[in-house]
């Protein structure tokens, strides 16, 4: 009987803590950024405020923020697990002699490394997207230098 009452406590026990390891929270923080986009001199997305809510131990990266406010608005986009390929049918191409993309900054200034995917976005930051071009000759050029366009 004894041994019984050992083995039910400790089955107790187990289920106990596996109970409350299960239930724990993690514990989250949110971020509130702005984010806009600008195509061939014009506002192709008003500024759009959006808070994005994120895992302290995983924070909520520009890429996030961006597909977040997108999908909050409605805004027709694409995007892969870096970076952001198309929004309102203008894509990342090369046409003729040019090469298209979209270019992001943070706070008005181009990360020096990088991609959307990578960058942890922080309270307040404004991220703009803009659709660049460049002819791809100097592009090419350009990044055989190391330089960053």
């Amino acid at each position: 009987m004894k041994k019984f009452k050992l083995i039910a406590l400790v089955l107790a026990v187990v289920m106990l803590s596996a109970c409350f390891v299960g239930c724990e929270k993690t514990e989250k923080v949110t971020v509130n950024v702005t984010v806009s986009v600008f195509a061939n001199d014009e506002i192709l997305v008003q500024p759009i405020a959006v808070p994005v809510e994120a895992p302290v131990d995983d924070p909520a990266t520009i890429l996030d923020c961006v597909i977040h406010a997108f999908e909050l608005n409605a805004v027709d986009f694409e995007a892969n697990d870096m970076s952001i390929t198309s929004i309102k049918g203008l894509a990342d191409k090369v046409e003729g002699d040019r090469t298209y993309w979209w270019d992001f900054s943070i706070n008005g200034a181009v990360p020096e490394t990088g991609r959307a995917g990578t960058i942890a976005a922080n309270e307040g930051d404004v991220i703009v997207f803009t659709y660049s071009n460049e002819l791809t000759e100097v592009l090419i050029a350009s990044e055989d230098a190391g330089e960053k366009k």
